[in-house]
């Protein structure tokens, strides 16, 4: 993973291929209960993609990271929730600086 342990760095064009190569070589040995590979359907797999872009997006302008409505599927808003605290932080970098004093032990 990048620097950054962010969620949000799951995002970075490099981070995301790392990860899917990774996957595709466990299921290529078969170390996946979850994967299967079958090359020989790729054909198909990247028809029936293309069939659904074509569907959802006719002139091909796929915005970038496209995918990323599907952190709402289910009607849950994930995105929302990784947000939130990103903006908490931010508002109390503005706020002014707490002052932690020692307690003594007499007072």
């Amino acid at each position: 993973m990048s620097k950054s342990n962010s969620a949000l760095s799951l995002f970075l064009p490099q981070e995301v291929r790392a990860r899917s190569h990774r996957l595709l070589e466990r299921a290529e040995a078969g170390k996946s209960a979850h994967l299967e590979v079958d090359l020989a359907r790729l054909g198909d797999a990247l028809a029936l993609v293309l069939e659904t872009a074509r569907e959802t997006y006719p002139d091909f302008l796929i915005p970038p990271y496209g995918i990323w409505r599907d952190l709402e599927a289910g009607g849950l808003d994930r995105w929302g929730r990784w947000q939130a605290p990103a903006a908490l932080r931010q508002q109390m970098r503005c706020w002014p600086p707490l002052r932690i004093l020692p307690c003594s032990p007499h007072s």
